[in-house]
């Protein structure tokens, strides 16, 4: 069961019970009118459909959030990925694709994945919790250290970082997968909290 239902129903339920409850002891032990069902099977209708809309709402904001979250995921890896094919420990070279090709060939695909992963988590910034945001900054910034190592060595000079640049963008990667992970599982989880209030139970 989703948390939105998990959190809805019973909440629905017992606000309806604790009317009726509330309503019958005004009237002491008499038996209720006809009038008096009437008015009951209003107000109970009336919750209904005013939790049916809160549930609405809250399904559609876990489905836009996963959208963003999926979008995030898979940018993510491309950009770590991308990262690590600047300056990769080995590699196949093509004999007719000139050093001044491949390394605009690297920078192009790591221009493209950056990007993508910095609109991405600007524009969808209000949709998804700020601990995210805070993790893909960092890995945003993991990996301009290897990217300045690397226009340093396309420019002749030589930067022996690497390895230890690559270890910290894999490190913030898994970061930000790990947190994602841990967004979408206590969806379906934390059965009687929901994802705020989740949220706040981590921090």
């Amino acid at each position: 069961m989703n948390w939105y239902l998990a959190v809805a129903l019973p909440v629905a339920g017992g606000a309806l019970a604790l009317f009726v409850r509330s309503y019958l002891s005004e009237k002491g032990k008499n038996l209720a009118t006809r009038e008096d069902i009437q008015d009951i099977t209003n107000k109970i209708e009336q919750v209904r459909a005013l939790f049916a809309t809160q549930i609405h709402i809250a399904q559609h904001r876990y489905q836009n959030e996963y959208a963003i979250l999926l979008q995030l995921s898979e940018s993510v890896v491309d950009t770590r990925e991308a990262t690590k094919g600047l300056r990769p420990e080995a590699e196949y070279y093509d004999p007719k694709e000139s050093r001044e090709a491949a390394l605009d060939r690297k920078w192009k695909r790591y221009t493209e994945a950056a990007r993508k992963l910095r609109v991405l988590s600007e524009t969808r910034r209000p949709f998804y919790p700020d601990n995210l945001y805070k993790l893909v900054s960092q890995l945003n910034s993991a990996t301009i250290v290897e990217v300045s190592h690397f226009n340093l060595e396309a420019t002749g000079h030589k930067v022996d970082s690497q390895h230890k640049n690559v270890e910290a963008v894999i490190a913030a990667a898994e970061e930000v997968l790990k947190a994602i992970r841990v967004r979408v599982v206590d969806w379906e989880a934390q059965g009687s909290e929901t994802p705020e209030q989740s949220k706040h139970a981590r921090k």
